[in-house]
């Protein structure tokens, strides 16, 4: 779950120097909608965009404040259990562009492999 919850199409990435903190904890890790059911095993962590804003927000107080501030939370990506498998593609951190890219956009760009690892 804390995979797909950061890797996503349109995750904010970027190189540590010009890192934004808000940008990263609102558009670099996901509300993840689960059934209540599983929100209570996973402790809330669906919850991820709120926990990176305030790690100190304990779990039974996560979701609370996720809805006390959604007006906040536009920008936040959503996803539910049908997304996680497309969360997969997205592995390849491309410094050019400060983007997480799937492997098959990298293979329709053309770029050896070597340009990407360096």
């Amino acid at each position: 779950m804390f995979f797909v919850q950061h890797n996503f199409d349109g995750s904010y990435a970027h190189k540590a120097e010009g890192w934004d903190y808000l940008l990263g904890a609102i558009e670099g890790s996901s509300y993840l909608k689960l059934p209540n059911l599983l929100n209570w095993f996973s402790a809330d962590i669906a919850y991820h965009n709120i926990h990176h804003l305030s790690e100190r927000i304990p779990n039974y107080n996560l979701q609370a404040c996720h809805n006390a501030n959604i007006h906040l939370l536009a920008n936040s990506k959503s996803l539910t259990l049908r997304d996680i498998p497309d969360c997969f593609k997205f592995i390849l951190w491309d410094a050019a562009s400060d983007s997480l890219q799937s492997i098959k956009l990298l293979q329709q760009q053309e770029i050896p492999f070597s340009k990407v690892a360096n």
